[in-house]
C-alpha cells in the first residue's frame, strides 16, 4: 500500500507543470488580449503523442477574427506532438501542422491554404506554447502572416484554473 501512495506522487507533482488542465486567458496581463475574444478557455488533454485542446469563447459582436486567431478559436484541435505533420480542414481552409514539445515549450508550425475563389489565401506561422516554472501560466505566441502582406505576432497569456 505504501508503495501505490509513493507512486501517485510523482504524477500529480507533473500535472502542476504540464499542459494537461484547463486554462483561462488573462486578457488585462496579455500584451495582445484586445485582440481576444471574452471568456476565452482552452482545455488541454495530452495523451502518449497525442495533444487534444478543447476551447470555448464568447463570440465577437462583429463575427470577425484576426490573424493571431487562427486555429486558436477552434472549438477542438488534435495535434501529434512527436513531430508528424497533421492534416485537416479549419473553415475553408487545409491545414497542415507539426507540433514538437520540449519539456515546457511546444512549438507547432503551420500553413492552411484556401481555394475558395472568395477568400483564396495563403497563410502560416507558428505557435508557441510555454508554461511557467511554477506551472500557473502559459503564454501563447503566435506569429503568422498572409499571402495579401497582414501579418502577426501577438502574445498571450493562459492561467490555469
Amino acid at each position: 500500500m505504501i508503495l501505490v501512495a509513493a507512486l501517485a506522487l510523482p504524477a500529480k507533482d507533473n500535472d502542476k507543470g504540464g499542459f494537461n488542465g484547463k486554462w483561462a486567458l488573462d486578457k488585462k496581463t496579455s500584451p495582445s488580449g484586445s485582440e481576444a475574444p471574452d471568456n476565452m478557455v482552452e482545455h488541454i488533454k495530452q495523451k502518449g503523442n497525442q495533444l487534444v485542446i478543447q476551447s470555448t469563447w464568447q463570440e465577437p459582436k462583429n463575427g470577425i477574427y484576426g490573424l493571431s486567431m487562427l486555429g486558436l478559436t477552434q472549438s477542438e484541435m488534435k495535434f501529434s506532438t512527436d513531430g508528424t505533420e497533421d492534416d485537416y480542414m479549419i473553415g475553408p481552409y487545409h491545414f497542415k501542422s507539426k507540433t514538437t514539445m520540449d519539456g515546457n515549450k511546444m512549438v507547432t508550425t503551420w500553413a492552411a491554404a484556401s481555394d475558395n475563389a472568395d477568400q483564396k489565401a495563403n497563410l502560416d506561422g507558428t505557435w508557441t506554447r510555454a508554461i511557467s516554472d511554477d506551472g500557473k501560466q502559459m503564454t501563447v505566441q503566435v506569429q503568422g502572416k498572409s499571402s495579401d502582406g497582414r501579418s502577426t505576432n501577438s502574445t498571450f497569456i493562459f492561467k490555469r484554473k
